[in-house]
């Protein structure tokens, strides 16, 4: 298993155990054990390829009226 994320599933948790621990367990008592513990599959939403966190971080500075930050302008 890489450090660094990835994906995982659980065979790969299958081979872990087994290497680690020296305990077989089949596909489905990994997930019935994982559950019992407490965790659940969580995954992320996938990123594009060509996506760029510049473009979404300048995105995220434009202004709109929903915006709780927008001063209210008062006439005198």
């Amino acid at each position: 298993m890489k450090e660094s994320g990835g994906r995982l599933n659980a065979q790969m948790l299958v081979n872990y155990i087994a290497q680690k621990f020296k305990l077989n367990y089949c596909v489905s008592n990994v997930y019935r054990l994982f559950h019992q513990l407490g965790f659940s599959w969580i995954t992320s939403r996938s990123r594009h390829p060509k996506q760029s966190i510049e473009i979404q971080e300048n995105f995220k500075k434009i202004r709109n009226g929903n915006d709780t930050y927008d001063p209210v302008e008062c006439k005198p």
